[in-house]
């Protein structure tokens, strides 16, 4: 008795060349893919910021938060975010969101005052007065900036403390390199909210001297009755600025 088998034929196996060019496509792919992710996200950001700033806040947190639903994570969507939420009354959302930016962008020079003066903010709206002290002395003492002391002796004033103000102010000018009229700008109206005109007028002598075609400074000039000309430029002292 002959017994027949059947033996199914095996398939043939793809040939090396053949996954080796799948492979090519599927790798070809994934950076075309992330750009176009980083370009829906930018679009829908800028599509945000431009909503933000025509005071469309409602519009804004739509179009960034289908930016962060993108997947290409930026740190800038958490920002203006943030933003928006400060404006809508939500300080406790927009610190969140500030405080994750910066976790991000720890030491960027363009964007990371900006986080800063956003955190600030979001703390002195909820009313931490003390959480707003420690954050402002540690980031001062961590980035030694201008812009920290500047931040520090705004919200210090603002909280009731002119002395602790001053202080910050006299550092901002030590650390400005003597080359930064905003600082003595600052300055000066430091002085004018307590009541301090001719320490006021010296501060922007100083600015004057530095930029003398400041229209900020030239305008304040005005304001306390002043025509600004050159005899009004003042050096800025060296090393201090205010009397202790």
């Amino acid at each position: 008795m002959t017994i027949t088998r059947q033996i199914k034929s095996a398939a043939p196996r793809p040939r090396l060349w053949v996954w080796v060019g799948l492979l090519t496509l599927g790798t070809l792919a994934l950076p075309g893919c992330f750009l176009q992710e980083q370009t829906r996200a930018k679009n829908q950001r800028e599509l945000g910021v431009a909503a933000y700033n025509v005071g469309n806040y409602e519009q804004a947190r739509i179009h960034l938060n289908n930016s962060l639903a993108v997947g290409a994570h930026d740190f800038r969507q958490n920002y203006w975010l943030g933003m928006v939420e400060l404006a809508q009354g939500n300080p406790l959302a927009a610190q969140r969101q500030f405080e994750y930016a910066w976790t991000v962008r720890q030491d960027d020079k363009e964007w990371t005052p900006k986080i800063l003066d956003g955190l600030a903010e979001s703390l002195y709206r909820q009313g931490r007065v003390e959480a707003l002290h420690t954050f402002l002395a540690e980031t001062a003492t961590r980035y030694g900036t201008t812009d920290a002391y500047l931040r520090e002796a705004e919200y210090l004033l603002q909280t009731g403390d002119p002395d602790g103000a001053q202080t910050a102010y006299q550092k901002a000018a030590r650390v400005s390199g003597q080359d930064d009229p905003a600082v003595y700008l600052a300055i000066a109206e430091f002085y004018e909210s307590v009541n301090d005109v001719p320490n006021a007028v010296t501060s922007l002598r100083y600015a004057y001297y530095l930029d003398p075609d400041n229209k900020d400074v030239a305008q304040k000039f005005r304001q306390f009755g002043i025509v600004p000309g050159p005899t009004l430029r003042l050096p800025p002292p060296q090393p201090d600025l205010l009397d202790e």
